[in-house]
């Protein structure tokens, strides 16, 4: 039988990383020996904040999925605020991160000469629709802020790596619009796109 869901309630790790309403649920768990050999382990807790000083963070709904037989991890934070400071904020709608960790993945790899292919275990990083202010008095809508502003940015990151020791990586990023926050009229930048 599938056991119930345990609700974890709040907890904070040394006054630092703080989560709410955490639960933690089990479904198609097969047993062998008094092993657990399948069957998929989730995790999940509405918020998080996270406080290292000059560093804050916050975190909407947040989603955690493993996968006992295939060894594979997902995790989700929807609505991400990070703030260093006043000097950088971030905020994006969503940020995930997958990991498998057996070499089962068979990914097509060129040089632009060669093509191979290979199985690899993969690690991946997604960020959709961020914002990042870079200047002083921040975030971008303060009153007094200056600086840049970048705006609808997404990235897609995968770093794979093969039996042999082979790493290989692959990345994606766009963004709608750079623009300047608060600076002097006549003080615009020019953005050259170096590498596609």
């Amino acid at each position: 039988t599938t056991p119930d869901p345990i609700n974890l309630g709040d907890a904070t790790l040394a006054g630092i990383l703080s989560a709410h309403d955490i639960e933690l649920s089990f479904s198609g768990l097969t047993i062998s020996g008094g092993v657990v050999t399948a069957g998929t382990v989730t995790i999940s807790a509405t918020s998080a904040e996270m406080n290292f000083g000059l560093v804050t963070s916050t975190i909407g709904a947040i989603t955690g999925t493993y996968d006992i037989a295939a060894k594979t991890f997902s995790l989700t934070l929807n609505s991400v605020s990070v703030n260093f400071s006043s000097f950088v904020n971030i905020s994006a709608d969503s940020m995930s991160l997958t990991y498998n960790s057996t070499s089962d993945t068979t990914v097509t790899l060129t040089d632009g000469t060669n093509t191979t292919t290979k199985d690899v275990s993969v690690l991946t990083l997604g960020i959709n629709n961020a914002s990042v202010f870079i200047g002083i008095n921040g975030p971008a809508d303060n009153s007094g802020a200056v600086g840049v502003k970048l705006t609808g940015a997404n990235l897609a990151l995968a770093l794979m790596s093969a039996d042999d020791g082979s790493i290989y990586y692959g990345v994606q990023a766009t963004a709608a619009s750079l623009s300047d926050v608060g600076l002097p009229d006549g003080s615009g930048f020019d953005v050259c796109k170096a590498i596609r």
